[in-house]
């Protein structure tokens, strides 16, 4: 095969991408990876300031062994090379009219939480079961708030379900998430399995660079600062793309970049599925992210609040993995849901770091002192689409594109099954899937 010829050229550098990649990588074939930016990672991207690694979300992986993330590494035979830490659950926490509860994870946990009232408790059965029997084909375009109108009426069991709603979705208005993909997100922690949750040791950077090692030792390449400028096509099907003048073959193109990136990525080479109107039309969660990095605070129980009062939820990384603070110190981050019409207002937008200052002030008197390290980011995209009821999961980009033979896609817009990063690691799976069958035909 020439220096230029790949089975597969993969458009993306974030989790998607570089999951797809290794996995491709892993079933033998040569992949190139084009990532535009001078470092993998994506919106998952980290980045290091005064001795803490600030993230670019909230990074702790939902699932456990059953999450995207671990079955991957698993998959190309890397857990040794990036292992992943369990999140220990007595650490997480929510907080409800001041008072701050441990997030229950187990059945005992939500007989005796201070979260549900005696009433709540007596019904949170009954609801658990409608959630785990309901018809989901018939319940994309309902809102999950429309559905427990008819599961229940008492306040504290419908909050304690849509409090889950916001974290796992980062939907602003979480009674306005679709009711099929809620009972799909949260059917795994009614049957919990321990860990719920992992941590990447080191934080997500080894998790990366394993994905780009599995692809190199497969003969494939991964090029930094590569914009992807348009598609190579020929007698109706994909053979490569363009890069910097030049053209690079591959006998399939994997894009995995956000609905704004594939628009002006198939600008010169439209493809009636992926019209730039639709590409355009798909609604991102967006909101603004807060990190703070703190020395001398006393804290070694609480690794997340989740804030459903304000619409947002706090990280305290540390927690889950030390090596992303100094010794002494705590990474801190909030994150907070907005609509788009708050995120026109610069003064609510602003207001956002000293709302969750003057929070933690509540829990410990001092914390603002202890502050080091400060980043605001006003984020527009946090994950690239919503899953509201009026833009459910299966209206969202398919993965394989039938009027383009050789096109595939990956990322949180498709219709790949999964909340936030599970949803873009999901897609990898199924990505690769397709990608080996067009391959081998």
């Amino acid at each position: 095969m020439a220096q230029n010829d790949f089975d597969a050229i993969v458009v993306g550098g974030g989790l998607a991408g570089l999951g797809t990649g290794a996995l491709l990588a892993h079933g033998g074939a040569r992949v190139l990876l084009l990532e535009r930016r001078p470092i993998l990672g994506g919106r998952a991207l980290v980045v290091k300031q005064q001795g803490f690694t600030l993230n670019y979300g909230l990074h702790y992986i939902v699932g456990g062994k059953s999450s995207p993330h671990y079955r991957i590494l698993e998959r190309i035979e890397k857990l040794n090379a990036a292992p992943l830490a369990p999140v220990i659950a007595h650490k997480l926490h929510r907080m409800r009219a001041g008072k701050l509860h441990v997030t229950p994870t187990t059945p005992l946990d939500m007989i005796t939480t201070g979260l549900l009232t005696p009433l709540g408790k007596i019904g949170l059965a009954k609801a658990a079961l409608a959630i785990m029997t309901a018809n989901i084909e018939s319940l994309w375009n309902v809102p999950i708030s429309k559905w427990l109108d008819g599961v229940t009426q008492e306040t504290s069991l419908r909050n304690f379900f849509l409090d889950l709603a916001g974290p796992l979705t980062f939907e602003p208005i979480p009674g306005d998430v679709s009711a099929a993909h809620f009972m799909l997100t949260v059917r795994p922690f009614l049957m919990p399995k321990a860990p719920i949750a992992y941590y990447p040791v080191g934080g997500w950077v080894g998790m990366f660079e394993a994905f780009k090692a599995r692809i190199e030792e497969a003969g494939g390449e991964v090029r930094f600062k590569a914009q992807a400028e348009k598609l190579a096509i020929e007698d109706g099907r994909v053979i490569g793309v363009w890069a910097g003048g030049e053209m690079l073959r591959g006998k399939a193109v994997v894009a995995a970049v956000p609905p704004n990136e594939l628009a002006e990525f198939l600008r010169e080479t439209p493809v009636s599925e992926l019209r730039e109107e639709r590409l355009k039309n798909i609604r991102p969660t967006m909101g603004v992210a807060v990190d703070l990095g703190v020395m001398g605070l006393q804290n070694d129980k609480v690794a997340t609040i989740e804030l459903p009062e304000i619409n947002a939820t706090l990280g305290i990384h540390n927690l889950f993995e030390p090596s992303l603070a100094p010794e002494g110190g705590h990474l801190v981050q909030f994150l907070r849901f907005m609509t788009p019409e708050q995120m026109q207002d610069s003064a609510d937008v602003e207001r956002s770091e000293s709302m969750i200052v003057d929070l933690l002030e509540t829990i410990w008197p001092d914390f603002r002192e202890k502050i080091v390290v400060r980043r605001t980011l006003i984020r527009p995209m946090l994950t690239a689409a919503s899953h509201r009821y009026d833009q459910p999961r299966p209206t969202l980009l398919p993965l394989e594109i039938s009027s383009l033979r050789g096109l595939f896609l990956a990322g949180d817009a498709t219709a790949s099954p999964g909340e936030l990063s599970n949803s873009a690691g999901e897609s990898a799976f199924l990505c690769a899937k397709l990608v080996e069958r067009y391959l081998s035909r």
